[in-house]
């Protein structure tokens, strides 16, 4: 099992699977990078897809202490520069929509075209989000699934769709 130090002593695990563009998959509360297998074996055939167990979740190390979005944003920061991922596109469910946001937040670099930023809802995915996502609702759950689950798609360095969807 694959992991890195994110702190000394503090090992975070992660999985990384495919070829291509990088996909980081981030989970909720509670959960861990199982969460993910369906979304990966879709995906990692055009995608390098790399889930993680966040700190104190998972198979990663679970210290005693706080744990805050700050410290998961760091822990994710340093994932991606040991890695050497660049251009990443991460993908939170719940909580790690969170994380999504705010490592885009604190870590988009300033570049002449502003990062994408896609946050979706429902029936509100677009045909290119459907594609990249679609093993998102696990068969076992209701067919409606997608009207309560939320993802955020952050894309570093894609200026490909600037629109923004807002929620009445």
């Amino acid at each position: 099992m694959p992991v890195i130090e994110v702190e000394p002593g503090i090992n975070m695990h992660y999985e990384d699977r495919g070829i291509g563009a990088p996909i980081v998959f981030i989970h909720g509360w509670g959960g861990s990078a199982d969460a993910w297998d369906l979304q990966v074996l879709d995906l990692a055939h055009h995608y390098r897809c790399i889930t993680v167990d966040l700190r104190g979740h998972g198979d990663s190390d679970k210290p005693w202490g706080d744990y805050t979005y700050d410290l998961f944003v760091r822990d994710l920061h340093v994932l991606i520069e040991k890695l050497g991922l660049d251009a990443v596109t991460l993908v939170g469910w719940s909580m790690g929509g969170h994380i999504a946001l705010k490592y885009a937040h604190e870590h988009c670099k300033a570049t002449d075209e502003p990062p994408t930023l896609k946050l979706r809802y429902g029936n509100e995915f677009t045909p290119e989000d459907k594609e990249m996502l679609k093993a998102a609702t696990w068969k076992s759950k209701a067919p409606d699934q997608d009207k309560w689950w939320a993802s955020a798609v952050t894309k570093a360095k894609d200026a490909s769709s600037p629109k923004t969807s807002k929620k009445s």
